[in-house]
């Protein structure tokens, strides 16, 4: 599946970012920066937006950054997110520091200063596992509807 971050509102100028993700491994490659545009790629594009754009598969906010946070560190630490060396620089870990743990897992900040096109990678991080959680939903819907079938 290919992916674009189109993400502004940030530091720097506005970025789109683009991947792949690919659910046989449940990984996201990012391989590239651009300027941003407000229109999808191509339309075999999924598009992520913190903007409002005319075409957006997954509207990204604030609301979602700690998760995203959370999906990007399991998902680098698990060799599951991936950045190609033309975006290496938008590599976030180095704007986010864990602030302390609770229940709910670790807390985190966020510098400021922190760059358009590191929020796009948070952002196609979160994507990313939304798919997965997807996939898994879907591989239990089956696996019910195979259960019922054998009754």
């Amino acid at each position: 599946m290919k992916l674009q971050a189109t993400i502004g509102g940030y530091a720097g100028k506005p970025v789109t970012l683009t991947g792949f993700y690919d659910p046989d491994t449940e990984s996201v490659a990012i391989i590239s920066s651009a300027p941003m545009t407000d229109t999808r790629i191509a339309p075999d594009y999924a598009v992520v937006s913190n903007l409002r754009l005319p075409a957006c598969d997954m509207q990204f906010d604030d609301a979602g950054l700690a998760l995203a946070i959370r999906c990007y560190f399991a998902g680098r630490d698990q060799g599951a997110v991936v950045l190609a060396d033309a975006v290496q620089r938008f590599d976030p870990s180095g704007k986010i520091e864990v602030q302390g743990v609770d229940e709910s897992g670790p807390k985190y900040a966020i510098a400021n200063g922190i760059e358009n096109g590191q929020v796009a990678v948070l952002a196609l991080a979160l994507y990313a596992q939304t798919q997965r959680d997807i996939a898994g939903m879907l591989g239990a819907c089956d696996d019910f509807i195979g259960l019922i079938e054998t009754v």
